[in-house]
């Protein structure tokens, strides 16, 4: 048996959108997400699936309890 997790920061999901879409200014609640992103772009569902395809994969038979971050490499430049 494989136990493993997937941990992901901002993906564009609807309710990503929703909450940019209850701040007072959207807008700028978009461009504060962006810029608080490494790649200064937020993830994709279909990245985050990746992940899990490639842990339900062959290729990561050895691959066990573990969390892989699906976060542009956001947590490597902050820790709050």
């Amino acid at each position: 048996m494989r136990v493993n997790a997937i941990g992901p920061d901002y993906i564009e999901t609807q309710l990503t959108h929703d909450w940019w879409d209850s701040q007072t200014d959207p807008q700028a609640a978009c461009v504060a997400t962006l810029a608080l992103q490494p790649m200064k772009r937020i993830g994709q569902p279909q990245e985050v699936a990746m992940t899990a395809v490639f842990l339900a994969s062959d290729e990561a038979p050895f691959i066990n309890t573990s969390c892989i971050t699906v976060d542009g490499g956001r947590s490597a430049l902050y820790h709050d």
